[in-house]
Protein backbone atom coordinates (compact mmCIF):
# COMPACT_ATOMS: atom_id res chain seq x y z
CA UNK A 1 0.00 0.00 0.00
CA UNK A 2 1.24 3.47 -0.88
CA UNK A 3 -0.18 6.69 0.55
CA UNK A 4 0.39 10.09 -1.01
CA UNK A 5 -0.81 13.41 0.41
CA UNK A 6 -0.53 16.36 -1.96
CA UNK A 7 -1.90 19.76 -0.91
CA UNK A 8 -4.20 18.08 1.59
CA UNK A 9 -5.51 15.53 -0.93
CA UNK A 10 -5.02 11.89 -0.02
CA UNK A 11 -4.48 9.14 -2.57
CA UNK A 12 -4.10 5.50 -1.61
CA UNK A 13 -2.73 2.89 -3.96
CA UNK A 14 -3.03 -0.79 -3.02
CA UNK A 15 -0.48 -3.28 -4.29
CA UNK A 16 -3.18 -5.84 -5.05
CA UNK A 17 -6.97 -5.89 -5.32
CA UNK A 18 -7.39 -7.95 -2.17
CA UNK A 19 -4.90 -6.05 -0.01
CA UNK A 20 -7.64 -4.11 1.77
CA UNK A 21 -9.70 -7.25 2.43
CA UNK A 22 -6.63 -8.95 3.92
CA UNK A 23 -6.42 -6.32 6.67
CA UNK A 24 -9.02 -5.86 9.36
CA UNK A 25 -9.71 -2.27 10.47
CA UNK A 26 -8.00 -3.09 13.76
CA UNK A 27 -4.85 -4.31 12.02
CA UNK A 28 -4.87 -1.41 9.59
CA UNK A 29 -3.49 1.01 12.21
CA UNK A 30 -0.37 -1.16 12.46
CA UNK A 31 0.00 -1.00 8.69
CA UNK A 32 -0.34 2.79 8.79
CA UNK A 33 1.98 3.36 11.75
CA UNK A 34 5.18 3.92 9.71
CA UNK A 35 3.39 6.71 7.83
CA UNK A 36 2.58 8.81 10.90
CA UNK A 37 4.81 7.68 13.79
CA UNK A 38 7.18 10.65 13.51
CA UNK A 39 4.49 13.29 13.09
CA UNK A 40 3.56 15.69 15.88
CA UNK A 41 0.30 14.90 17.65
CA UNK A 42 -1.98 17.33 15.77
CA UNK A 43 -0.34 16.41 12.48
CA UNK A 44 -1.08 12.75 13.22
CA UNK A 45 -4.73 13.72 13.66
CA UNK A 46 -4.75 15.66 10.39
CA UNK A 47 -3.18 12.72 8.57
CA UNK A 48 -5.69 10.20 9.96
CA UNK A 49 -8.62 12.56 9.33
CA UNK A 50 -7.62 12.94 5.69
CA UNK A 51 -7.18 9.20 5.30
CA UNK A 52 -10.51 8.52 7.02
CA UNK A 53 -12.19 11.03 4.73
CA UNK A 54 -10.70 9.21 1.74
CA UNK A 55 -12.14 5.88 2.88
CA UNK A 56 -15.53 7.43 3.71
CA UNK A 57 -15.72 9.05 0.27
CA UNK A 58 -15.01 5.63 -1.24
CA UNK A 59 -17.73 3.96 0.88
CA UNK A 60 -15.25 1.97 3.01
CA UNK A 61 -16.99 3.13 6.17
CA UNK A 62 -15.68 0.52 8.63
CA UNK A 63 -12.08 1.57 7.96
CA UNK A 64 -12.96 5.27 8.14
CA UNK A 65 -14.73 4.76 11.45
CA UNK A 66 -11.83 2.83 12.93
CA UNK A 67 -9.42 5.62 12.05
CA UNK A 68 -11.71 8.21 13.62
CA UNK A 69 -12.15 6.11 16.75
CA UNK A 70 -8.38 5.70 16.98
CA UNK A 71 -8.06 9.50 17.02
CA UNK A 72 -10.79 9.86 19.62
CA UNK A 73 -9.41 7.20 21.94
CA UNK A 74 -5.66 7.66 21.55
CA UNK A 75 -4.81 11.21 20.48
CA UNK A 76 -5.54 14.30 22.56
CA UNK A 77 -5.87 17.78 21.12
CA UNK A 78 -7.17 21.17 22.18
CA UNK A 79 -7.47 22.32 18.56
CA UNK A 80 -11.18 23.06 18.18
CA UNK A 81 -11.05 22.91 14.39
CA UNK A 82 -9.68 19.35 14.53
CA UNK A 83 -12.29 18.35 17.11
CA UNK A 84 -15.00 19.85 14.91
CA UNK A 85 -13.78 17.95 11.85
CA UNK A 86 -13.52 14.69 13.79
CA UNK A 87 -17.08 14.83 15.12
CA UNK A 88 -18.49 16.14 11.84
CA UNK A 89 -17.00 13.22 9.93
CA UNK A 90 -17.91 10.67 12.58
CA UNK A 91 -21.50 11.84 12.34
CA UNK A 92 -21.44 11.25 8.58
CA UNK A 93 -19.88 7.79 8.89
CA UNK A 94 -22.26 6.66 11.62
CA UNK A 95 -25.19 7.85 9.51
CA UNK A 96 -23.84 5.84 6.57
CA UNK A 97 -23.59 2.80 8.84
CA UNK A 98 -27.23 3.34 9.97
CA UNK A 99 -26.25 4.03 13.59
CA UNK A 100 -28.65 6.95 14.03
CA UNK A 101 -28.04 7.56 17.74
CA UNK A 102 -24.28 7.85 17.24
CA UNK A 103 -24.77 9.99 14.14
CA UNK A 104 -26.93 12.44 16.11
CA UNK A 105 -24.51 12.40 19.05
CA UNK A 106 -21.46 13.35 17.00
CA UNK A 107 -23.33 15.77 14.74
CA UNK A 108 -24.59 17.58 17.84
CA UNK A 109 -21.07 17.70 19.26
CA UNK A 110 -19.80 19.21 16.00
CA UNK A 111 -22.67 21.72 16.20
CA UNK A 112 -21.76 22.61 19.79
CA UNK A 113 -18.15 23.32 18.77
CA UNK A 114 -19.27 25.39 15.78
CA UNK A 115 -21.59 27.44 18.02
CA UNK A 116 -18.81 28.04 20.54
CA UNK A 117 -16.58 29.26 17.73
CA UNK A 118 -19.44 31.36 16.29
CA UNK A 119 -18.79 29.90 12.85
CA UNK A 120 -22.16 30.38 11.15
CA UNK A 121 -21.17 28.43 8.04
CA UNK A 122 -20.27 25.37 10.11
CA UNK A 123 -23.38 25.82 12.25
CA UNK A 124 -25.59 25.80 9.15
CA UNK A 125 -23.86 22.71 7.76
CA UNK A 126 -24.23 20.84 11.05
CA UNK A 127 -27.92 21.69 11.38
CA UNK A 128 -28.47 20.56 7.78
CA UNK A 129 -26.60 17.31 8.47
CA UNK A 130 -28.74 16.59 11.52
CA UNK A 131 -31.82 17.16 9.36
CA UNK A 132 -30.42 14.59 6.94
CA UNK A 133 -29.95 12.04 9.71
CA UNK A 134 -33.57 12.48 10.80
CA UNK A 135 -34.74 12.18 7.19
CA UNK A 136 -32.87 8.91 6.73
CA UNK A 137 -34.43 7.56 9.92
CA UNK A 138 -37.93 8.48 8.64
CA UNK A 139 -38.41 11.23 11.26
CA UNK A 140 -39.70 13.74 8.74
CA UNK A 141 -41.08 16.32 11.19
CA UNK A 142 -37.62 16.58 12.77
CA UNK A 143 -35.98 16.70 9.36
CA UNK A 144 -38.23 19.61 8.34
CA UNK A 145 -37.49 21.41 11.62
CA UNK A 146 -33.72 21.21 11.18
CA UNK A 147 -33.66 21.84 7.44
CA UNK A 148 -35.82 24.94 7.93
CA UNK A 149 -33.34 26.25 10.53
CA UNK A 150 -30.44 25.50 8.19
CA UNK A 151 -32.26 27.20 5.30
CA UNK A 152 -32.83 30.38 7.28
CA UNK A 153 -29.19 30.52 8.35
CA UNK A 154 -27.99 29.77 4.80
CA UNK A 155 -30.05 32.75 3.58
CA UNK A 156 -28.59 34.93 6.32
CA UNK A 157 -24.97 34.14 5.46
CA UNK A 158 -25.57 34.04 1.70
CA UNK A 159 -24.67 30.40 1.15
CA UNK A 160 -26.63 29.78 -2.05
CA UNK A 161 -25.40 26.21 -2.48
CA UNK A 162 -26.56 25.17 0.99
CA UNK A 163 -29.78 27.12 0.50
CA UNK A 164 -30.58 25.07 -2.62
CA UNK A 165 -29.68 21.84 -0.81
CA UNK A 166 -31.99 22.67 2.11
CA UNK A 167 -34.86 23.49 -0.24
CA UNK A 168 -34.40 20.18 -2.05
CA UNK A 169 -34.32 18.23 1.20
CA UNK A 170 -37.41 20.02 2.50
CA UNK A 171 -39.16 19.04 -0.72
CA UNK A 172 -38.13 15.43 -0.11
CA UNK A 173 -39.46 15.45 3.45
CA UNK A 174 -42.82 16.97 2.50
CA UNK A 175 -43.12 14.46 -0.34
CA UNK A 176 -42.52 11.60 2.10
CA UNK A 177 -45.31 12.99 4.28
CA UNK A 178 -47.67 13.05 1.31
CA UNK A 179 -47.78 16.86 1.18
CA UNK A 180 -47.14 17.03 -2.54
CA UNK A 181 -48.16 20.66 -3.11
CA UNK A 182 -45.71 21.90 -0.48
CA UNK A 183 -43.08 19.53 -1.86
CA UNK A 184 -43.42 20.89 -5.39
CA UNK A 185 -43.06 24.46 -4.15
CA UNK A 186 -39.77 23.63 -2.44
CA UNK A 187 -38.53 21.73 -5.49
CA UNK A 188 -39.31 24.75 -7.68
CA UNK A 189 -37.44 27.07 -5.31
CA UNK A 190 -34.48 24.69 -5.23
CA UNK A 191 -34.38 24.52 -9.02
CA UNK A 192 -34.42 28.31 -9.27
CA UNK A 193 -31.46 28.57 -6.87
CA UNK A 194 -29.54 26.01 -8.90
CA UNK A 195 -30.21 27.87 -12.16
CA UNK A 196 -28.90 31.09 -10.62
CA UNK A 197 -25.78 29.32 -9.38
CA UNK A 198 -25.12 27.81 -12.80
CA UNK A 199 -25.50 31.26 -14.41
CA UNK A 200 -23.16 32.88 -11.89
CA UNK A 201 -20.58 30.13 -12.26
CA UNK A 202 -20.82 30.32 -16.02
CA UNK A 203 -20.11 34.05 -15.98
CA UNK A 204 -17.27 33.52 -13.53
CA UNK A 205 -15.63 30.86 -15.68
CA UNK A 206 -15.99 33.01 -18.77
Amino acid sequence: MKINIDNGNVKVKFESQNELEMNSPEHFIDVLYPYFEKLKNDDKIRFLLKLGEYFANNYIFNFALHLFLYIKNNLVTTDQQLLFELNYRMGFVYESLKDIDKAIEHSNEALRIAEERKNESHIAQCINNIGGVYYNSNQFDKAIEYDTKALNLAKKIGDKTLEGKCLLELGNSFRKQGNYLESINYYKDSLERQKKLITVRGKFIA
